[in-house]
Parts: structure tokens; sequence; C-alpha cells
């Protein structure tokens, strides 16, 4: 699968980010996630994606978690406002709001990374 990216490369958010522009077969579908430092719904997001990844189902899954103060001009292209949110293949899958308790996260995580399987 090719991408029609611009020609300037994204910096590396994580230790695990490939640039989706970089991508050229690919059959799961591409999750960003948006955090920042400190947050601890997004640290609650980030723990639910380790459980999950256990998993034998979600072993292959993974999210590029990117700290939107550290790319702001990435972030700036997805329509959010609260972290974490999580785009699948572009669509906005979950959106933090304040209250959320970690079931709540857990479950949108895990509904993110079945949209990425399917």
């Amino acid at each position: 699968m090719e991408w029609a990216c611009e020609k300037k490369q994204t910096p590396r958010a994580s230790s695990n980010f490939q640039n989706p522009c970089q991508r050229k077969e690919n059959t799961m579908k591409n999750i960003l996630a948006f955090t920042l430092k400190g947050c601890p719904y997004c640290r609650s997001a980030q723990k639910a994606y380790a459980a999950l990844h256990q998993k034998p189902a979600y072993r292959d899954v993974s999210i590029d978690w990117i700290d939107e103060t550290e790319h702001p001009e990435l972030a700036s292209k997805y329509d959010h406002y609260y972290c974490p949110s999580i785009f699948v293949d572009g669509k906005k899958i979950y959106e933090a709001h304040p209250g959320d308790d970690d079931d709540t996260i857990f479950r949108m995580v895990e509904r993110s990374m079945q949209a990425a399987l399917s």
C-alpha cells in the first residue's frame, strides 16, 4: 500500500514510531494516539495497551504514541482537543474526556485495536 504524503519526513515520536508515509505494505490499519506528558488518562491508555498487547489476538497490533507537545505539526492535522485521542487510519475512534475511568479507557483502547484488525 502506497501512502500519498508530503515529501518532508515526520520526526520520530517514540521508539516504535514509523512515518506512515514510509510504509509500503501494511495489512493492518495505522493507529496513532496523541498524548501529553503527565496526563493520567494517557498513562491509563498506555497501560491498557500494554495489557491488551499480551493477548494473542492483539500481539501484532502496535500504536504510534505521539506526544503532541513534541510534534504539534502532526497533532494539528487531526481533529481533537483532549488526550489521549486515538485514530485508526485517520478516523477518530476515541477522545478521552475529563472523568473517564480506567475501565472506559481500557474498552476504548481495545475498540481501537479491534478497528485496526478489521
